[in-house]
């Protein structure tokens, strides 16, 4: 047998450690990620059980750079030694590596600087023969029919103290927008106290909410007055197992995973073992007793406050393990897929002991970086083989712009039609339906930004001010996930503006404040009043569309939706997928059939969309398409 990494070579070499021996990988549609996990892991499934003779790979450059390989045979059992593979004195050259490995059918690759694949080795060629069959290691496959999410896909990400506040009519503000909601749950700050005593994490009291308990409280009581059970993410940060809470200045490496700021377990401690993880799997045990629906969960030795002590209150939806603990681009806050998965295991593990039926989900990733989660499905099957993976859902944050699937800085945001997100979300569900199959999955950021500089930020296009082009862009990038029918749920990521950087601008509103530093009132932002626009059209339909119109000659992009009881009634998506503020006068729309037909178009301006009688003749209706969203509502 011969495995060759599609002889690519450069940076574009890691592309290929998310697919599958038999997967035709194009890098030219830019489906495939452009980015890596570091520290890089990766594993390949063999398409037999081999014997392996030989390793080539090729040296580009002698960085220093190194990768370790480790093989396994049927029984997940370690085959031969650890092989590794070192460039230091060669340069633009082939290097064979003899070997003697019998019965392999699991190959792990692992660097641990972003220079040995990119720069160092930048192919490997295994050589060998199979010598029998090798049966499946991927669950069963899955024929799911989803169920929709219906309006309770749409989201916000992060709220604030915002919740109560209304706008210059008295309308509350957020319950115009969303009624899925994320927020983010800061436990006890270790700066209070020194780091000495491992118990100080297990006891901590709990804290909710980036305003601490009051801010909880009032962020309860509304998501209960109106029936909306948000999820609640871990903000790691504030928890800094360091001598002296100096992350930023640490660097001693545990395990693979550098000891920065972000981090939950005591100095010293391995965090590519289960038990270091044991006093965050207790936090998240006390927060799923409280927030969960088992009123018999167990809290007599618990120490709570930031509102009530009772079990079983019923008031999350889900439970997610973290946001974005796998930032390749900075160390300060990179845990390994290893680390990764040792901790969503021990959440997830003793989560479930305070509910079974709490939804406790894999946290977010930055991007669609599939390599790191296949790596962790086969972190996962090394130790547990093919039982269930421990994570009820996953989680993605991702911007759009031109690094693909990747959220780059120093790049430009790009419409969603030219980011390829069909191409893109449909690869996606293939990979999900692979590895994790029947796992909820989620898309838990998204927005474009209008402030310069941000690797977001959107400007302003034919008349049309940046802003409004962020409205559009926003709609559209829902509609065209939406037609793949694989997103339980998407949030938008700020409901306010927050002041963090190149999210900034995200904000759906913008409180404003009288002389006297009181609040008066809140602006909101074109891209609050299309999302507003949106759930008022849509409330009443699936959140799931069929793709009609794949964007024609003239880029045109139709999709329609079915009425979640009322059978006669379809709506309509209509828009042109171009970004230079170009619209069309007299679109023709067939809808044989039809009695009569309601036309919305978007308002920047007002939470409802302007909305008239839509003529139809001949089974046809014909009305002018732009940039921004259209929505006809049609009864047969």
């Amino acid at each position: 047998m011969v495995f060759n990494l599609n002889g690519v070579k450069g940076k574009d070499l890691y592309r290929c450690f998310d697919k599958d021996l038999n997967t035709k990988i194009d890098f030219t549609n830019g489906t495939n990620d452009s980015f890596m996990s570091l520290p890089f892991s990766s594993f390949v499934a063999l398409d037999s059980v081999s014997d392996i003779n030989t390793i080539h790979y090729y040296v580009s450059n002698n960085t220093g750079g190194r990768l370790i390989m480790r093989f396994y045979d049927a029984a997940r059992r370690s085959v031969g030694k650890t092989v590794s593979l070192t460039t230091s004195g060669y340069y633009n050259q082939w290097i064979s590596l003899p070997v003697n490995l019998r019965s392999v059918r699991l190959v792990e690759i692992n660097g641990y600087n972003y220079s040995d694949i990119t720069d160092a080795i930048t192919e490997i060629q295994i050589m060998g023969k199979g010598t029998s069959k090798a049966a499946s290691i991927y669950p069963d496959p899955v024929i799911e029919k989803l169920p929709d999410p219906g309006i309770y896909a749409h989201g916000v990400n992060i709220i604030g103290d915002r919740i109560y506040r209304t706008d210059q009519n008295g309308d509350t503000i957020l319950n115009k927008l969303a009624k899925a909601i994320r927020f983010y749950w800061e436990g006890q700050t270790f700066d209070y106290f020194p780091l000495t005593n491992n118990n100080r994490l297990i006891n901590s009291p709990l804290w909710l909410g980036r305003y601490k308990e009051d801010h909880a409280r009032n962020l309860l009581i509304a998501m209960k007055k109106w029936d909306i059970k948000p999820m609640m993410t871990k903000s790691g940060g504030s928890i800094k197992w360091l001598p002296g809470n100096e992350g930023s200045n640490n660097s001693i490496w545990l395990g693979n995973t550098s000891a920065q700021a972000k981090k939950y377990i005591e100095p010293g401690a391995n965090p590519e073992i289960d038990t270091s993880w044991k006093p965050l799997a207790e936090q998240y045990y006390r927060l799923i007793a409280l927030y969960g629906n088992n009123p018999a969960a167990d809290l007599s030795s618990a120490k709570i406050i930031g509102g009530s002590a009772k079990t079983g209150q019923n008031l999350m939806e889900i439970f997610e393990w973290d946001n974005e603990p796998s930032r390749w681009w900075s160390q300060e806050y990179y845990h390994s897929p290893k680390a990764y998965y040792e901790a969503i295991n021990a959440v997830y593990t003793r989560g479930k002991q305070a509910d079974p039926n709490a939804k406790i989900f894999a946290g977010a990733l930055p991007g669609m970086d599939t390599a790191y989660w296949k790596a962790i499905f086969f972190i996962h099957y090394l130790q547990n083989g093919n039982k269930p993976f421990p994570a009820d859902g996953f989680n993605f944050n991702a911007y759009i712009n031109e690094a693909r699937k990747s959220q780059r800085e120093g790049e430009y945001a790009i419409s969603p039609e030219s980011w390829g997100t069909l191409e893109i979300m449909t690869d996606l569900q293939r990979f999900f339906t692979r590895y994790f199959p029947g796992k909820a999955v989620q898309w838990t950021e998204f927005g474009f930004a209008t402030d310069d500089g941000s690797p977001y930020d959107v400007n302003a296009i034919a008349g049309k001010t940046e802003r409004q082009v962020q409205a559009d862009w926003t709609l559209r990038l829902k509609a065209l996930a939406q037609t793949v029918k694989f997103l339980r749920k998407m949030y938008y990521y700020a409901f306010f503006e927050d002041n963090t950087g190149p999210f900034n601008s995200m904000g759906l509103i913008t409180d404003k404040y009288n002389q006297q530093g009181s609040y008066q009132y809140s602006i909101v932002h074109p891209a609050g009043y299309a999302l507003a626009n949106e759930i008022a059209v849509e409330k009443n339909y699936h959140f799931y569309a069929d793709l009609l119109e794949k964007g024609d000659s003239n880029n045109i992009w139709v999709s329609r939706k079915e009425h979640v009881s009322d059978k006669r009634k379809k709506l309509y998506k209509v828009w042109l997928g171009s970004s230079t503020g170009k619209s069309l006068p007299d679109f023709s729309l067939t809808v044989r059939g039809a009695r009569k037909a309601t036309i919305y178009q978007q308002n920047y301006n007002g939470y409802k969309p302007a909305s008239r009688s839509l003529q139809i003749k001949n089974g046809k209706m014909v009305f002018p398409v732009s940039e921004s969203m259209t929505w006809i509502e049609v009864e047969f």
